[in-house]
C-alpha cells in the first residue's frame, strides 16, 4: 500500500511539474525573438507574426503575415532607433518592397542612384539582421506555413548574399529556383519558375542590386506565389 501511495505521489508530482513547465514556456517564432502580447504562434498559418530579433549587437522589431483572405502579404522591420528599415507588401495587383528608403516595385525600375544606396545598405549590420531574421523565421516554420513569411524573405532576397545568409545552403543547384544563390531557394521551398530563371540570369550578369534585376525579382516573387503556392496574386 505504501509503495502504491508513493507511486501515486510521484505521478502527481510529475504531472504538476509538466503542467507548470508548459504554462511557463514562452511562445516564440524564431531563435532570439520574443512575441508581442496576443500574437499567435506558428500553428496559426494566417496569423500575424511579430517579435524582437537579435543579431549580434543589434535588435530589430518585426511584424507581418497574411491577411485572412490570403490575398495580402505584409512585413515591417523597425530598427532600434524606431525607424522603419524595410516594408513589404504583396497583393494581387502589386509587389512592393521598400528597403532603407528605396522603394522597389514589380511595375518600374529604380534609378542607378537608388541602386547604389541599396547596394551600400546591403553591406550594413541592419541588412545582415534582415537576412538572419528571414532565415530564423523560415527555419522555425513548417514549409506550408511560410507564405506569411514571404514579406520578410522578399526583403532579404532584395539584399542578396552577405552576412546573415545561411552559408551551408550556398553552392547547390539553385539556378531558376526562387531565391538568390541557394539560401532564398531554401527559405521559400525548392520551386523553379521561368521568371526566377530570368532573374537569376540577370543577377549572374549585372548583380543583385541592378535596377533591372530588382524589377525582375519582384516579378519572380509573384511567379513563386502563383506557380509554387497556387495563390491568386
Amino acid at each position: 500500500m505504501r509503495r502504491e501511495l508513493l507511486s501515486l505521489a510521484c505521478l502527481t508530482f510529475f504531472l504538476l511539474s509538466a503542467a507548470v513547465s508548459a504554462a511557463a514556456a514562452p511562445a516564440t517564432t524564431a531563435p532570439g525573438s520574443a512575441l508581442f502580447p496576443g500574437t499567435a504562434t506558428d500553428t496559426d498559418a494566417d496569423a500575424t507574426v511579430a517579435g524582437k530579433f537579435h543579431w549580434e549587437e543589434l535588435a530589430v522589431d518585426y511584424r507581418g503575415g497574411v491577411s485572412e483572405d490570403g490575398k495580402t502579404i505584409t512585413a515591417t522591420i523597425v530598427g532600434s532607433d524606431g525607424k522603419t528599415i524595410t516594408e513589404s507588401i504583396v497583393t494581387p495587383d502589386l509587389v512592393k518592397v521598400s528597403v532603407a528608403g528605396v522603394e522597389i516595385t514589380s511595375e518600374a525600375e529604380i534609378t542607378e542612384d537608388e541602386a547604389k544606396r541599396l547596394a551600400d545598405f546591403a553591406q550594413s549590420e541592419e541588412a545582415a539582421a534582415i537576412r538572419a531574421l528571414a532565415t530564423a523565421l523560415a527555419g522555425s516554420a513548417a514549409l506550408e506555413n511560410r507564405t506569411r513569411l514571404l514579406g520578410f524573405t522578399a526583403a532579404a532576397i532584395v539584399l542578396g548574399e552577405g552576412p546573415g545568409a545561411p552559408q551551408f545552403a550556398i553552392g547547390r543547384d539553385c539556378f531558376g529556383c526562387c531565391g538568390p544563390g541557394c539560401w532564398g531557394c531554401y527559405l521559400l521551398g525548392r520551386c523553379y519558375t521561368a521568371a526566377c530563371t530570368v532573374h537569376d540570369g540577370c543577377v549572374a550578369i549585372l548583380g543583385h542590386t541592378h535596377p533591372t534585376c530588382l524589377k525582375l525579382l519582384l516579378v519572380a516573387i509573384r511567379s513563386y506565389l502563383r506557380e509554387c503556392l497556387h495563390l491568386a496574386v
